[in-house]
């Protein structure tokens, strides 16, 4: 049940859980307090890291989330999400708690990396599991071309305008990257006199 806790701007929870055969959750922004937890990317608001727990077992990630957010953590961080613990949400009262068919969307490719051979046979696994257990499967390019609530669908899932959105995130922070690069260049060339050398032989 052990786990620890990791910061996530970019996959930084979810590779290294996905290469070590870890259980990971990124929760959603202000779900964990960040108060005190020094930050690479202060003033990037575009896309804001979380904290999220890294586990051997499912049981230790809820254990963690629920822990830290019992503790009401919106009291000591303004920026925390006020939302105690709900044990009915957590064990799905409102839809049948799990025993009924839920709505699932796999999303393929993001149309910017696409994925390794393992992660698509991890995802089909997935789908087929989700099917056999009582989910039906259906391909939609948008979710919203289906907006009845109790049609429950394993759905193949295009992102609407994803590359336009893609392109508006990523930007912001490109520009934060080379102004740091600018800055310690900058740094090292008053502090130094001149750049460090770059090595240049294969390790």
């Amino acid at each position: 049940m052990h786990s620890v806790r990791s910061s996530n701007n970019n996959r930084s929870i979810r590779i290294p859980s996905s290469f070590n055969g870890l259980y990971g959750l990124r929760p959603s922004i202000g779900r964990v307090p960040y108060a005190g937890c020094v930050n690479s990317l202060e003033g990037q608001e575009s896309v804001l890291s979380v904290l999220g727990p890294i586990s051997k077992s499912l049981v230790g990630v809820k254990s963690f989330i629920k822990s830290v957010v019992s503790h009401t953590p919106w009291l000591k961080d303004p920026m925390a999400v006020r939302k105690p613990w709900n044990d009915a949400e957590y064990n799905l009262c409102d839809h049948g708690e799990g025993k009924t068919p839920l709505c699932f969307a796999i999303l393929w490719h993001d149309e910017v990396v696409v994925p390794h051979p393992p992660v698509f046979r991890a995802l089909e696994r997935t789908k087929e599991a989700l099917i056999q257990a009582g989910h039906r499967g259906m391909y939609c390019s948008h979710l919203i071309t289906y907006p009845r609530s109790d049609l429950f669908l394993v759905i193949d899932w295009k992102p609407l305008n994803h590359i336009d959105i893609y392109k508006n995130v990523v930007r912001p922070r490109i520009s934060i990257y080379f102004a740091r690069v600018h800055n310690l260049t900058v740094f090292l060339r008053v502090r130094f006199g001149r750049l460090p050398r770059q090595r240049t032989t294969a390790l």
